[in-house]
């Protein structure tokens, strides 16, 4: 039953992979120039609420493969705030590429990727945002993760490629 929850999992990635890696460098992510994309490819996308059921309403967080979106300088992950228009950092970002984001049931943001390190944190390719800053999810993995996803119940799957110390 698990692996073809991960292998729905990997398909649906897969799927998903293509339209999202299309958005080309310097880019608008809606017609008319509102948003200035990230300033290099973008790997995946989710809509995030940052205060829960606060003001603040829902925020779109892009990871892939980049230094700065709009202004600011975001290390692979950034948040769009559409209501002022404006994206910020989320974090210390992370040291290489983020592949897949995932919020789960209780609103939790969840990033994956290539990425070994959240600034001088040890995060091994799985991190949890916590408000201020990216926490390891439990022992993270070793194989780059491509695809996230929780289940209504609060269970974390992943689709990973194993590491070349795997082969």
């Amino acid at each position: 039953m698990h692996h073809n929850r991960l292998r729905d999992l990997a398909i649906f990635g897969l799927l998903l992979a293509p339209a999202v890696a299309q958005c080309p460098t310097g880019s608008t992510l809606v017609a008319g120039g509102q948003f200035p994309a990230p300033s290099g490819p973008v790997y995946a996308m989710a809509k995030w609420d940052p205060d829960g059921p606060g003001p603040l309403g829902e925020h779109i967080v892009c990871g892939g493969e980049f230094a700065y979106a709009g202004a600011s300088a975001t290390a692979n992950i950034a948040l769009l705030n559409p209501t002022t228009r404006t994206w910020s950092a989320l974090g210390a970002g992370f040291d290489a590429p983020v592949h897949a984001l995932a919020v789960s049931p209780s609103g939790t943001l969840t990033a994956a990727g290539d990425f070994a390190l959240s600034g001088a944190t040890a995060v091994a390719r799985v991190a949890q945002w916590n408000g201020t800053s990216w926490l390891p999810l439990g022992s993270g993995t070793d194989g780059q993760v491509l695809a996230a996803a929780f289940t209504p119940n609060g269970d974390f799957l992943n689709s990973t490629v194993p590491s070349a110390a795997g082969f």
